[in-house]
């Protein structure tokens, strides 16, 4: 990054413009610093990015003269709180929606043996619609394709998933809650733990 001095205020300079500015001088190939600075051009020394939290902070820069050596220099600026506050819901309210399609896990015997069924929206939607089915038919059976293939499912077993996959939405949104409360309150929380696990 480069400066230049226009009126001794730094203003960001592409230094390639600098042949385009003085079409009459025959620059060399490679320009020097020395050379750079009889043109008020200076070199400009980056520091590294600092660490913030972007959900409640931004950050800023500026060029400063220090010791005779120009820097761009960092600056951490908290966003107002009703801003946090916003940025914050939604990256939870993200969360949520991830983990409520994250998928569960069904038991399907005595063994322990399980299959995996889907719950995003879609998969919500279809098994409601199955539940219904076998609410008004309860002779009703179903070929229902999950994550490990097609099964057979009865009356009994469509509602008892349905029923899982009500109480595992419900739970997303319950740890949702809990995480906004944490939030509009300022204290700390930790958006990995606590969500219903799949297993």
């Amino acid at each position: 990054m480069f400066i230049k001095l226009i009126d001794n205020v730094p203003v960001e300079y592409n230094v390639f413009n600098l042949r385009k500015d003085n079409p009459n001088t025959s620059f060399p190939e490679i320009i020097s610093d020395e050379m750079l600075f009889s043109y008020g051009i200076h070199k400009v020394v980056e520091q590294d990015r600092p660490d913030h939290n972007p959900l409640t902070q931004h950050l800023s820069w500026s060029i400063e003269n220090i010791d005779g050596i120009w820097y761009k220099v960092w600056a951490i600026i908290d966003f107002p709180i009703d801003v946090s506050i916003s940025n914050q819901r939604e990256f939870v309210k993200k969360r949520r929606d991830l983990e409520i399609s994250s998928g569960i896990l069904i038991p399907i015997d005595e063994s322990g043996n399980t299959i995996e069924i889907a719950t995003d929206d879609i998969s919500q939607s279809r098994i409601t619609g199955a539940a219904l089915a076998v609410t008004l038919d309860p002779s009703l059976t179903i070929q229902w394709k999950s994550e490990n293939g097609f099964i057979h499912l009865d009356s009994t077993q469509i509602i008892a998933i349905a029923q899982m996959i009500r109480a595992h939405v419900q739970a997303c949104f319950n740890r949702e809650a809990e995480l906004i409360s944490l939030i509009e309150s300022d204290m700390p929380y930790d958006i990995e733990s606590g969500w219903p696990s799949t297993t």
